[in-house]
């Protein structure tokens, strides 16, 4: 990051450190598979017909501790009914409208296009 620093000075005006925002995005790749999912399963002793309320528990988990988090900081969590919504534009206008120039501006939520487990018909 440095170097790319030195190398752009005339053109950056400043820098920021720290995190700015967190976005969580990825694959645990070994959970991205139906043989992978299982094996997490069965190491965890999670029943099949129990996942659904192993995850909404998790998820509950998540939103609590999101919740609090926002709250503590006087800051507010907003739900998104859009996911093609431009998550740091909003960001920015949130925080030009509070003042906000450092610190938590704010909590998004949103439900993110994904990818699902499905049945092949071979396994049918």
């Amino acid at each position: 990051m440095q170097s790319f620093i030195q190398k752009h000075a005339a053109e950056i005006i400043g820098t920021l450190s720290g995190f700015d925002r967190m976005r969580f995005r990825g694959t645990v790749r070994w959970l991205a598979n139906i043989d992978g999912m299982r094996s997490f399963l069965l190491a965890s002793c999670i029943l099949l017909k129990s996942f659904k309320a192993y995850v909404t528990g998790i998820t509950d988990q998540v939103r609590a501790a999101t919740k609090q988090i926002a709250e503590e900081a006087g800051r507010p969590l907003i739900y998104l009914d859009n996911a093609g919504i431009r998550k740091e534009e909003r960001a920015r206008e949130i925080a030009q409208r509070d003042g906000i120039r450092e610190g938590l501006i704010c909590v998004l939520t949103c439900v993110e296009p994904c990818f699902s487990y499905g049945r092949s018909s071979a396994r049918e």
